[in-house]
């Protein structure tokens, strides 16, 4: 299992990964209006592979996207402190984490 490397610093971040050998740009943004956060996922190329998730607690990301490119298993957000409250606007990557679980 791979934790992404988040924070709740600022509103709007990016960085790069490498998830199961697969190199991944990520973006994350926070929506004060919605109170939500957002992330979206790019290929190396900048290919966009999945665009503007919301980051739901239990939720798999790469769910309903079915994109080459993307790495084999889940990408899923977890609140250590309440298993149903999303993240807020101050608490991602501390209580909540996005993390990845390869497939079996």
């Amino acid at each position: 299992m791979k934790v992404l490397p988040i924070n709740s610093v600022n509103t709007h971040y990016e960085f790069t990964t490498t998830i199961a050998d697969v190199v991944l740009n990520i973006r994350i943004d926070y929506n004060s209006r919605a109170s939500t956060w957002y992330i979206e996922i790019y290929d190396e190329f900048e290919t966009l592979l999945v665009g503007s998730k919301a980051l739901v607690i239990g939720y798999n990301i790469f769910n309903n996207v079915d994109m080459e490119g993307l790495p084999d298993g889940t990408l899923f957000t977890m609140n250590f402190l309440d298993d149903y409250a999303n993240p807020t606007a101050d608490n991602l990557g501390t209580d909540v984490l996005i993390m990845f679980e390869a497939s079996a």
